[in-house]
């Protein structure tokens, strides 16, 4: 589906349905046009979950910006449903690491709003934050420089 048919109605991909990575992309792209019809709906959490991770391995993971930030350290546990990833944030880049190592500063939610949020499209309030809330806010800004 195009992300403008059914903007205010239209079925979501799921992840029976075969489509994969063409199903996920879209979904932060549709959630910003959506956002005039309410807030957005939520996805199939399987195919939501494969996005949370192919999000933070391909698109946020390893050198993805040209000017190092500086006093950008920490390290964040994301966790949604029966999955959860640790961020290693440097200066450099951020490392995502998927041993199940959990940290002392988490971010959790559900999967479609982890998502939205990681991509940027709600708010913090969407999702639950513990410990070191500095390295949350890190980790957003982070992320927002990788997906504006």
């Amino acid at each position: 589906m195009a992300f403008w048919e059914g903007q205010c109605g239209g079925e979501e991909p799921t992840a029976g349905g075969g489509l994969g990575r063409e199903a996920r992309a879209p979904r932060g792209q549709r959630a910003g046009g959506r956002s005039a019809c309410g807030p957005p709906r939520p996805g199939d959490a399987a195919l939501v979950v494969d996005g949370i991770d192919a999000g933070l391995h391909g698109v946020r993971a390893g050198d993805w910006s040209d000017e190092p930030q500086p006093g950008s350290t920490g390290q964040v546990t994301i966790a949604a449903a029966a999955r959860s990833w640790t961020v290693r944030i440097r200066p450099e880049d951020i490392e995502v690491i998927d041993d199940g190592t959990p940290s002392d500063t988490q971010v959790s939610g559900g999967p479609s709003d982890l998502l939205l949020w990681l991509w940027g499209r709600l708010p913090d309030s969407v999702v639950g934050q513990t410990g070191q809330l500095a390295e949350v806010r890190t980790l957003r800004e982070r992320l927002l420089l990788a997906t504006q």
